[in-house]
């Protein structure tokens, strides 16, 4: 059941940074809008309802949140793959997320009980 919360949260994060990639995506593809605003609202309903049932598995609301933090690195994905951003500094990069797991587990073990 818990785990069920867990893959909900990280499945709320990979739609809300597709979501909020999607703003870009108005820029750089005018062609596209119509469809473009479409993806939006549909990965901004799918975004929320992943993180709606997350909320009601896990018991603390900041367990889903601190994953979905994890939005920032879907984002920075995307922007790699698709607007070829080079200039990244990968060992930067590794830190931040090894901070953020770190981040996750001492947010998680502070609650007594999460089930």
């Amino acid at each position: 059941m818990l785990v069920n919360g867990f893959l909900l949260s990280a499945c709320g994060a990979l739609f809300t940074g597709l979501h909020l990639f999607l703003l870009k995506c108005f820029d750089i593809y005018p062609k596209y809008r119509a469809l473009v605003f479409i993806l939006f609202l549909l990965t901004l309903i799918i975004s929320r309802f992943s993180l709606y049932y997350a909320m009601k598995i896990i018991k603390s609301p900041s367990i889903v949140y601190v994953i979905n933090s994890f939005a920032i690195y879907v984002i920075l994905f995307l922007s790699i793959v698709i607007l070829k951003l080079k200039n990244i500094n990968y060992y930067t990069l590794n830190l931040g997320i090894i901070l953020m797991i770190s981040g996750l587990y001492f947010v998680i073990s502070s609650h007594k009980s999460i089930i």
